[in-house]
């Protein structure tokens, strides 16, 4: 009894020494939380402006070694701001420390490899001088190191605070139309700093450029090989990457692996981007999305890699770096080409070559839902596999049937022309390759501009279909082309319902798909009427100039590199319009008007 007396007294003394401890820390916890916080963040948030300022000034100036050991020192003065910011809010976290820390993990990571580089920087100074680098080159690729992590933190706290955006309660198709228009700023603003081109630039070219790539469209005044460095190749690759799955959808997907979560409100922005109906499928979708998109794209290039004569690209890295380019520009419909002559040299060497970018241009219009349905049926090991989707049986047939008559015509109606004096492979090849193409991606494998007259026609008419929804390319989708069509079918025929596939169609989606086919017409005949006006080229090439920019294919008669400043904002609007829809265009800058409860007395209005 006695043992259990003294214990209970020394619990009790232990706990009276504590508890004024305690109290300070909750006090002092809480005057961190209400007051200290907030300014830390606007610190940080300067930091993160800071080092992204150092980044464009390392990128922009050939710096000499003095220069490097100043940034190094203000980099290394922001990225301890970083670290003390990190402990402090470890320290006084509201949550246990196990809550606090598991969706935080790569920030507390990031602020573990700053620690790291702290430790051993002198060290790592020391190897590479040892193994012959340099030490101006030495001090850039340790701030090269140091600015990444930086900036990845900084970028992983912007994205984890994007349960976010106050702008999210706008109507999606805002958010959608100018997180395009931000990345066009964005990348217009890193096209035009010192050492992105090879050659001087004008601004209205860097912009169309930006507008081109975010919009996966191809279309461009110059030539980018030998316009742009490797620094700004690099950055027209960011533009394809970002504009092919979208903005939304990979801030979304950071936040669903950052956190294992997204806002409602961001859920509910994706929920109406993918067209989904269920809130349980918009995470499944966005993870996949990324997935397949990195995946595909690193196969293709692999592809690539293995069938580019050697010749063309004697030093591995130089050939890899050429096939990655060129398969994500194909995956993501873009059509842009290191190539001069875009693919028409590249088929001569390797037909195989023109074969992996048709099939990397197929699978990228064929649409991110449909391709993961797919991959989810026939990987499936249940007795029952699950069931396509209506729309993906849909746009599965019409995506085929587009891509076999577009082949036929070009084989018919070329056969005395550019497809003359080839082999049955070859024309063959040529024709399927020319109808993947035209439909979305817009790489030349024969001149378009010797494309005779019917077949250009026909052309105008894959273009302003394009791909699938859900995918990288434009135009008014597929599936809005067969329920309009459908839909005015059934009616000449006297059916009150469209019926597809054994499913009544809702009369949404109906009015949906006319209003499209109606807005693209409207919007493409005012871009015609205004090339018209600024240009001298035939009206029949500026028609197809203004489709192919409105379908985000990028196939030209030879209009793009004579338009004017005038022609090339309308043939960007053009391009902005088809890639975030011309729908959601529309939905966005139109004002709403609130919802009325009453309905005036109808009337008859003579139509037909």
């Amino acid at each position: 009894m006695q043992r259990f007396a003294r214990l209970r007294r020394l619990r009790f003394l232990i706990r009276n020494l504590a508890a004024p401890a305690t109290r300070a820390f909750i006090h002092a916890r809480a005057f961190f939380q209400r007051f200290l916080r907030p300014a830390l963040r606007v610190g940080f948030g300067a930091s993160g402006i800071a080092a992204a300022a150092i980044l464009l000034i390392r990128l922009s100036f050939d710096l000499n070694d003095q220069q490097l050991a100043l940034l190094n020192q203000i980099t290394q003065s922001l990225a301890l701001y970083f670290l003390a910011y990190e402990s402090v809010c470890l320290l006084f976290a509201n949550e246990p420390l196990r809550a606090y820390i598991a969706p935080r993990r790569l920030e507390l990571g990031m602020a573990a490899l700053l620690a790291l580089n702290f430790a051993f920087q002198d060290d790592l100074l020391l190897r590479f001088t040892r193994a012959g680098i340099s030490t101006h080159d030495s001090l850039l690729l340790v701030l090269n190191i140091l600015n990444a992590v930086l900036l990845l933190s900084v970028g992983l706290h912007i994205i984890r605070r994007a349960a976010w955006a106050s702008f999210l309660h706008f109507h999606p198709a805002v958010v959608f139309l100018f997180s395009f228009a931000g990345v066009v700023g964005l990348g217009w603003a890193l096209l035009a700093l010192p050492g992105s081109a090879a050659t001087y630039v004008r601004p209205i070219d860097h912009l169309f450029i930006a507008i081109s790539a975010t919009c996966v469209t191809g279309l461009s005044p110059l030539d980018i090989a030998a316009s742009y460095s490797r620094r700004g190749q690099w950055i027209i690759l960011g533009l394809i990457q970002v504009g092919g799955l979208g903005l939304m959808t990979l801030t979304s997907f950071f936040g669903y692996f950052l956190s294992g979560r997204a806002s409602l409100r961001a859920t509910l922005v994706m929920k109406e981007l993918l067209s989904e109906e269920s809130f349980a499928e918009v995470r499944r979708l966005v993870v996949a999305i990324a997935a397949l998109a990195v995946s595909i794209e690193l196969i293709g290039a692999v592809h690539l890699f293995v069938v580019t004569p050697p010749d063309l690209h004697p030093e591995p890295a130089e050939r890899f770096y050429y096939a990655l380019f060129h398969s994500i520009s194909a995956f993501c419909n873009a059509g842009f080409s290191l190539y001069s002559a875009g693919l028409i040299d590249i088929f001569e060497f390797s037909p195989a070559y023109i074969g992996g970018a048709g099939a990397l241009i197929w699978l990228g219009g064929l649409g991110f839902p449909v391709i993961s349905e797919l991959v989810r049926r026939f990987s499936s090991l249940a007795p029952v596999r699950p069931r396509l989707s209506l729309t993906t049986r849909l746009v599965l047939r019409l995506h085929a049937g587009l891509v076999v008559a577009g082949a036929l015509a070009f084989a018919l109606l070329e056969r005395n022309g550019l497809l003359r004096d080839l082999s049955l492979f070859d024309a063959s090849l040529h024709a399927l390759f020319y109808s993947i193409s035209a439909r979305t991606a817009g790489f030349a494998a024969v001149p378009t501009g010797a494309v005779g007259p019917p077949m250009a026609f026909f052309t105008l008419l894959l273009m302003w279909i394009g791909a699938n929804p859900g995918s990288t390319g434009g135009g008014i989708k597929t599936s809005t082309a067969a329920v309009a069509f459908a839909s005015v079918f059934q009616k000449l025929r006297g059916r009150e319902r469209l019926e597809l596939f054994g499913r009544s169609i809702s009369e949404s989606s109906i009015f949906r798909a006319l209003a499209a086919v109606l807005l693209s017409f409207a919007a493409i005949c005012a871009g015609v009427f205004v090339l018209t006006i600024t240009e001298s080229k035939p009206f029949f090439d500026l028609a197809f100039e203004a489709v192919s920019a409105f379908g985000t294919v990028g196939l030209s008669r030879d209009v793009t590199a004579s338009l004017s400043d005038a022609g090339k904002l309308t043939i960007g609007a053009l391009m902005l319009i088809g890639r975030v829809g011309v729908l959601t265009f529309f939905v966005a800058i139109i004002p709403r008007r609130p919802a009325i409860n009453y309905r005036l007395p109808g009337d008859y209005v003579v139509t037909g």
